[in-house]
């Protein structure tokens, strides 16, 4: 029964068939059984230079339906860079024929035994041209040695499988996948670490934030008592307009002063106090004889305000 093959794939660069030949191995490992009883006719012819890539599998097909001499015998053939090499037997193949199976050799005639056959091969271009099986044995030859990992004449099933538009959108869709997966890991990583560094910075606050509150208190006093400092350095009324506002202040519930400033007669009071009546306080201020104008505003912070009085001449 004639085998009918597909082409391989020509993938005879130097760096990609050894690692296709490795996937072979490794996914197709025990589909392919060597045959090393069948007697094999070879016939290797190159292709014509007419021939275009797309009519080589056909052309081939055809040749190796010529060149068989057995009637009802077998054929395998194998489509190589430069020509198709082609195996005949007269019963059938139980497997590749052994000299598929083998390695390449070097350019040259070679004298080569199996279990059964001594062959005498031609090989150039990495390509064996000739082969005929001897009758007598030959001193000089030596053993026939298959290469499991890359038969020279075998049809790889990878070939055959990269041939095919849904392998490609398949290998499309892992790399599309591993993309997604990648960029997905990234996006929980990122969440992961920015989570992480909030309950850090929020731990942080929590052991730091009472030592910052004294830290801005002591500001203020300091600042405080830098101003009392320069008091005397003043030129105006601080003391009396100072006092006069105090004093108001006296007759009401608890107050704190942050912060006093005074420049060209005009004392400014950020003031602390809940619940102040203003116009009360206003009023009070502007019946003084001490100050010529009062206005008072609210602060940014809660329950604070700031007093400015201008003190008179």
């Amino acid at each position: 029964m004639s085998k009918t093959l597909t082409s391989a794939l020509e993938f005879k660069t130097k760096w990609l068939s050894p690692l296709l030949d490795w996937l072979e191995s490794l996914l197709w490992h025990d589909e392919y059984n060597v045959d090393t009883k069948s007697e094999v006719y070879y016939v290797f012819k190159a292709y014509p230079a007419s021939l275009k890539p797309s009519q080589k599998a056909d052309w081939a097909k055809i040749q190796a339906r010529v060149v068989n001499p057995f009637v009802g015998g077998d054929t395998y053939y194998f489509l190589s860079a430069n020509g198709v090499a082609i195996w005949t037997t007269a019963g059938n193949f139980i497997g590749l024929p052994e000299t598929a199976a083998q390695d390449v050799l070097a350019d040259g005639t070679h004298h080569v035994s199996s279990d059964h056959f001594v062959y005498e091969q031609h090989w150039s271009a990495g390509e064996m041209t000739t082969c005929c099986v001897l009758n007598d044995k030959v001193n000089d030859a030596i053993a026939l040695r298959e290469e499991p990992r890359g038969y020279w004449a075998r049809h790889r099933n990878i070939d055959r499988w990269l041939k095919k538009p849904v392998t490609w959108v398949m290998l499309a869709g892992v790399v599309f996948g591993v993309l997604i997966a990648w960029q997905a890991g990234s996006f929980v990583s990122l969440a992961l670490q920015e989570n992480q560094l909030d309950q850090d910075i929020a731990k942080l606050e929590e052991l730091v934030g009472d030592r910052l509150d004294e830290q801005a208190r002591l500001q203020n006093n300091q600042q405080f008592i830098s101003g009392s400092l320069s008091w005397q350095s003043e030129v105006g009324y601080l003391p009396q307009a100072l006092a006069g506002v105090l004093s108001e202040l006296g007759e009401s519930r608890k107050w704190q002063i942050n912060l006093i400033e005074w420049q060209l007669n005009v004392l400014r009071v950020e003031l602390q106090m809940a619940n102040l009546n203003i116009a009360e306080l206003v009023t009070k201020l502007e019946q003084s004889p001490l100050f010529e104008r009062v206005a008072i505003r609210p602060h940014a912070n809660e329950d604070t305000w700031i007093l400015e009085v201008v003190a008179g001449e």
